[in-house]
């Protein structure tokens, strides 16, 4: 190597560096928007959960007890005999971030991203990492990758982890709208007004706000026009169609009220969707499914 090409690797290295120093990524603009809304993970149906087999709770056990080094032990032991399991590596993680172990943690969730079926809890954990070093870059990329997987699962695999945390990252970017799209999704998936701790809100909304910028911004909007924008409605119908659709599905005594709700699902008016969630909150017949797959519709899922 001449001394010109050495110097030339040194001041690169240097630049790096500082880049680096000042959490701007090394990538191109371009690179971070396509990492993100590129699916780079990809899942397998997953059919087991955490009471499938009795030795699952062998791990449950003592990490909901603070036991966090003997979940370790026993997630170490159980990811040989069940290495495409993702819960295991999921748990496995959790108790190294207890004892501040990140390093060791994010070892693991690759491991798991290599070998499980199921793949969007640990990207969302991976996220959570990140945002707690105050990556919020990679935090986001990790978030949208979960977000991918997700969405190609029957009923988001019963997670809000993605959209949770995007919700607060829109806020603090300042996209109202994003942000409604996203919390809608996680009151849909889990009602009763599930929200992060106000101090982690606020740390998740201020470290946004910090590092906002415009490919952080083109990426929520990119996710959110992917999975989570609202269908063209039919112009063909009268919004006072609309309304007298919407008077119906809500009156319980109703007969016509299912095909009420059906109807709205296929006009794709987004007035709609507060009182079809507003149905899917409260009751707990038919109805409730219609109006799920009404909203689902709307949002062009």
């Amino acid at each position: 190597m001449s001394i010109f090409e050495w110097l030339f690797k040194r001041k690169l290295w240097r630049f790096k560096k500082a880049l680096s120093a000042n959490n701007t990524n090394v990538e191109t603009d371009v690179s971070f928007l396509q990492r993100c809304i590129n699916q780079e993970y990809f899942e397998v149906e997953e059919f087991r959960d955490w009471n499938t087999n009795s030795e699952f709770k062998k791990i449950l056990e003592p990490l909901n007890n603070g036991d966090n080094l003997k979940a370790i032990q026993l997630a170490k032991e159980l990811s040989i005999k069940f290495n495409d399991f993702g819960l295991i590596y999921k748990w496995w993680a959790i108790a190294l971030i207890r004892i501040n172990n990140l390093l060791e943690a994010k070892e693991v969730i690759k491991e798991g991203l290599r070998k499980s079926k199921s793949k969007f809890d640990l990207c969302n954990l991976m996220g959570e990492i990140e945002s707690k070093v105050g990556n919020i870059d990679e935090a986001i990329y990790w978030w949208a990758q979960g977000l991918h997987c997700q969405r190609s699962l029957p009923n988001n695999g019963n997670s809000i982890d993605s959209f949770l945390f995007l919700y607060y990252v829109s806020q603090g970017l300042g996209l109202s709208n994003c942000a409604q799209s996203f919390i809608l999704m996680v009151d849909l998936l889990k009602p009763g007004q599930i929200r992060l701790s106000t101090d982690k809100a606020n740390s998740l909304i201020q470290l946004t706000k910090n590092r906002k910028n415009d490919q952080i911004i083109n990426v929520i909007h990119s996710l959110v026009d992917k999975y989570l924008s609202v269908k063209k409605s039919n112009t063909n119908i009268d919004s006072s169609e609309v309304d007298k659709l919407i008077k119906i599905a809500l009156d319980r005594n109703n007969n016509a009220r299912t095909d009420a709700i059906k109807k709205l699902g296929d006009i794709g008016d987004k007035r709609a969707i507060a009182p079809l969630k507003q149905i899917y909150d409260n009751e707990l017949g038919f109805e409730r499914f219609d109006a799920k797959d009404a909203i689902d519709k709307i949002l062009g899922k």
